[in-house]
């Protein structure tokens, strides 16, 4: 289901590139903080050209800073870009309650622990606001990812041993 959602006509549709505005920001801010229980307002999010992003791999990128003061950095034009910002912020309400409050064994450092978080923050967006194909093409990139990190997790840095290795 996964495999196909890429490729059928609705889910084109629903990676089409949509501008980031303040509008969208502020939803994706909003719905974090409601989500997560958690003070966002601190969290700055810099918008930069299409033109200069240069990051093909990411569609938006968290800098943790201080307590509570995080910023986010998204291209100008990104596919779903509400859903984008309600991962990243995802990835900055996890930061800030792990800082704030170690008696939330949850918010563990650990990559996978910290994609997991942002990425719940974002099916759980998709689930109540977006389509279908929107959370097939979300469980796609979770697993990419949770793969990816566990490849890292690993330490080789050549992926036919990691497959070989029986820890895939």
């Amino acid at each position: 289901m996964i495999g196909s959602a890429y490729g059928a006509r609705a889910a084109q549709r629903a990676l089409a590139e949509q501008p980031v505005t303040a509008a969208g920001i502020e939803e994706a801010r909003e719905y974090v903080s409601s989500l997560m229980d958690v003070d966002l307002s601190t969290v700055m999010v810099e918008v930069v050209s299409n033109s200069k992003w240069g990051d093909s791999g990411a569609e938006g990128i968290h800098f943790k800073a201080g307590l509570d003061q995080h910023l986010i950095v998204m291209p100008s034009y990104v596919a779903s870009a509400i859903e984008v910002l309600v991962h990243e912020f995802g990835h900055a309400a996890h930061a800030i309650k792990q800082r704030q409050n170690g008696e939330y064994p949850c918010f563990f450092t650990a990559d996978g622990t910290v994609e997991l978080i942002s990425h719940y923050c974002q099916h759980h967006y998709i689930v109540e606001r977006l389509s279908r194909d929107h959370l097939l093409i979300a469980l796609g990139q979770l697993t990419t990812a949770s793969y990816a990190l566990s490849i890292q997790a690993s330490g080789t840095k050549d992926f036919d041993h990691y497959e070989a290795s029986g820890a895939a």
